[in-house]
């Protein structure tokens, strides 16, 4: 959707977790290894550092199409949410209604620092991860992803 041009960085900014493959990979092969009283009864999110949407969504977008994601204001999408409600009452379908906007708006971020400090950060930056992600995607489907 990015690529065509046709998904939007929404007018508010969330900071969301995401993990680079390579680096989930990464951590939790160092819990497998790591000395049993550093990691047994102990919860670990893997991944990496919490970033705003807005910033993951631009590196992406820059990447397919050489500018950043284009941005819908916070007001048109409350607005669309709520025709989505009245759509919802009078039988419709809405692909945006105020439970949807709540979940595409809300910080979700999960806390790392036990996991950085026990497994360790991943080697691949969400730039890079950006890069290899959008290469791999440009491979795998030439004629999806080809640089607009």
């Amino acid at each position: 959707m990015l690529a065509d041009g046709i998904l939007f960085r929404i007018g508010f900014d969330p900071v969301r977790s995401y993990g680079y493959v390579t680096n989930v990979v990464g951590q939790m092969m160092a819990a497998s290894k790591a000395e049993p009283a550093a990691v047994n009864q102990r919860i670990f999110y893997v991944g990496d550092e919490p970033i705003a949407s807005s910033k993951w969504l631009d590196g992406f977008s820059f990447a397919l199409t050489g500018r950043k994601a284009r941005r819908v204001p916070g007001n048109v999408l409350k607005l669309l949410a709520l025709g989505g409600e009245v759509m919802h009452r009078i039988g419709g379908p809405a692909p945006l209604d105020r439970g949807r906007l709540y979940r595409m708006t809300t910080d979700y971020q999960v806390p790392m620092e036990e996991t950085f400090e026990t497994l360790g950060r991943g080697s691949v930056s969400p730039d890079q991860g950006i890069e290899e992600t959008v290469a791999w995607l440009q491979k795998a489907l030439p004629d999806e992803y080809q640089q607009k």
